[in-house]
């Protein structure tokens, strides 16, 4: 058995946010109760396992579940969880449009891409949609579960093979053609 201390998330600056005086009476129910999250992807068995993860912490609360883009912004609508965690590959339209759907319904709406892609042009897009934070499926539940935490505060997260795609990207020379 292989031990060693769990990674953390890469976190950067909190972006704006509402007037404190719009979030107060959502914040503090959110605390009181735990962190309510929307798990967002289209394989049942990938979503029941990081349930198990999720639950396993006692300040978070999954509320809701969705295996597609419509779903999900259904599911936003009805359940206005802290957090959404989103898978951005699924059949129809994509998470990045659900991303944008449920951004132009709430502006501060904190969403965390899931995903199995660490490709910077996803990793951008998905930031350029309206998401908080980009951790992989192949992170640490650690990672992810610190990226929860972090993007409920209100700051962007990254899982630390994303945050080293996007570094090597910035290094490296553009070819023009």
């Amino acid at each position: 058995c292989r031990s060693h201390a769990p990674a953390a998330a890469s976190v950067l600056p909190p972006r704006s946010r509402s007037p404190p005086e719009m979030t107060t009476a959502k914040t503090i129910a959110s605390k009181a109760r735990g962190i309510a999250i929307l798990l967002v992807d289209d394989h049942p068995v990938v979503r029941q396992g990081y349930r198990r993860v999720l639950e396993h912490q006692d300040d978070f609360r999954v509320v809701a579940e969705a295996d597609n883009a419509a779903n999900a912004y259904r599911a936003f609508k009805s359940h206005e969880p802290d957090v959404v965690v989103m898978d951005i590959s699924m059949p129809g339209a994509s998470g990045l449009e659900a991303i944008r759907n449920i951004r132009a319904r709430d502006a501060d709406a904190r969403i965390l891409v899931f995903s199995m892609h660490s490709e910077a042009a996803q990793v951008k897009a998905a930031f350029a949609a309206g998401a908080s934070g980009f951790v992989t499926k192949g992170s640490e539940p650690a990672e992810l579960i610190a990226a929860i935490r972090a993007v409920a505060r209100g700051e962007h997260a990254m899982s630390d093979d994303v945050a080293r795609v996007l570094a090597l990207e910035s290094l490296v020379p553009t070819r023009s053609a």
